[in-house]
């Protein structure tokens, strides 16, 4: 969970340093999709 925390941290810093808003409702979705309804689908490929 910490590498993939800091990776996000990174990344998110990366987004805002290049003008875009990040918001903890934006997080979430990030955080969701990547490990809840996308991973499944993606499994089911």
């Amino acid at each position: 969970k910490k590498v993939i925390a800091d990776v996000l941290v990174n990344k998110y810093n990366d987004l805002m340093s290049e003008g875009y808003e990040i918001s903890v409702d934006k997080i979430e979705r990030d955080v969701n999709n990547l490990f809840g309804e996308n991973f499944w689908r993606f499994l089911e490929k």
